[in-house]
């Protein structure tokens, strides 16, 4: 019996996990509207570049970046840190979790895509360029928390080691 629940471990973890990503939704939304809040407050103040394109691709990648971070970290080192800090007895295969984490951030990649190619000829030079970045800062904030997450779980004999 023991040994088939150490097999069956990863379960509880997909739980949690599945139950973060809600918390970690509400908690992206709090961060985009926190970031949006001062972006905009420090472009009141004024300076050398603001109301430009510089800072329209700053905003861009810096709130895309942050919130989507925001996310994918509370739905994976939510239910890894509460394990640890509180049921560090429970050994849980947080693997599969991560697997199907990346499988769901990168669902909406494509979606996004998809979308993007389809009305991409609507679109002028600097709403494209915008729409790439914020592409690009969408996939450095969903897949590092998950990087991280690896490396704090101790996976070292993997292409992780590449980020040392």
């Amino acid at each position: 019996m023991s040994n088939i629940l150490k097999r069956l471990n990863f379960i509880l973890g997909i739980f949690f996990v599945f139950i973060s990503i809600f918390i970690g939704k509400i908690l992206e939304d709090i961060a985009r509207s926190i970031l949006k809040t001062m972006y905009n407050f420090f472009a009141f103040l004024g300076g050398p570049g603001s109301g430009g394109y510089i800072d329209l691709f700053y905003e861009s990648f810096v709130v895309e970046t942050l919130g989507t971070a925001v996310y994918s970290g509370v739905a994976i080192f939510g239910p890894i840190l509460f394990f640890e800090k509180f049921f560090n007895k429970i050994k849980i295969n947080w693997l599969p979790s991560i697997i199907l984490l990346s499988i769901f951030f990168l669902g909406f990649l494509i979606i996004s895509l998809i979308d993007y190619f389809t009305r991409m000829s609507n679109l002028d030079f600097v709403e494209n360029l915008q729409v790439i970045v914020m592409l690009l800062s969408y996939t450095i904030g969903a897949f590092m928390p998950l990087i991280l997450a690896m490396k704090h779980l101790g996976f070292k004999y993997t292409w992780l080691n590449k980020f040392d």
